[in-house]
This record gives C-alpha cells, structure tokens and sequence, in this order.
C-alpha cells in the first residue's frame, strides 16, 4: 500500500513496486477544486462523441462547475424526479454495457463489461441508448 492517498504500492513477488506516486505540484491545486486535484478534476472534462449517458454529461454538474449551485440544485431535483419515474416504468431494465456476474470464489455480484461501447462511439450510433439527461 501507499504512506499517503496519492501514493499507491503493490507486491510483487518479493519486491514493493510504485504503481503510482503523484507529483507535490498536483497535491497543492487540490485545495482549490474541493480537494480534487487538477487529474481529477480533469477526469470530469466533456469529451465529444461519448454515450449520452456518460456522467460528464450531467446538466446539475455542468451547473455547479460554472458556478451556477441554483441551477444545479434544480437540475439534480429534476433528473431524480425523471430517474424514479423511469425505474418505476422499465423495473426489470438491463444495463446496457454491462451484465452482473458473480465471482466464482468470493460469491460477490459484478458487473462485466459486455462491449459494443467502442463500437458504437466508434459509430456514433447510441440509438439504444436511454434519454436520462
């Protein structure tokens, strides 16, 4: 393991190896985005062609991150009201990209990737996809 959050050690075989040791200069921005650091903060970057489902594209996240907490306060309001009224409608939906597996030593429940993703950003075809934007 790691001394520190940003620090992350693994063993292999007889020997610690560095997975991953964050520079000091990363440490010092996360005081100013909320304690993320500028990777994390970047991880959340709207990136073209990805699903419409994909989290970046969450309208109250948008409004938070442009300073706008009424907005986002509405808006996360509103995508729960749309979020109940879809699981109560579809209660027996599938994930679209994933399917749940259970390991077969631990018994605990996963999901797995079941692809089509790269192809259809690939394609640009998310027409399976669900509106809960």
């Amino acid at each position: 393991y790691g001394k520190q959050w940003y620090q992350r050690r693994v063993r292999e075989e007889a020997a610690w190896n560095d997975v991953w040791n964050l520079p000091a200069d990363i440490l010092e921005d996360k005081k100013k985005y909320y304690g993320f650091s500028t990777f994390a903060i970047q991880l959340n970057e709207e990136e073209e062609g990805v699903a419409p489902t994909d989290s970046r594209n969450r309208p109250d996240q948008r409004c938070l991150e442009r300073g706008d907490v009424e907005g986002a306060a509405e808006e996360k309001l509103r995508l729960e009201e749309k979020q109940r009224a879809r699981r109560k409608a579809a209660k027996n939906a599938e994930p679209q990209w994933f399917t749940m597996q259970e390991d077969p030593d631990t018994h605990e429940q996963y999901h797995m990737y079941k692809g089509g993703y790269w192809r259809a950003k690939l394609k640009q075809d998310f027409s399976n996809s669900p509106d809960i934007f």
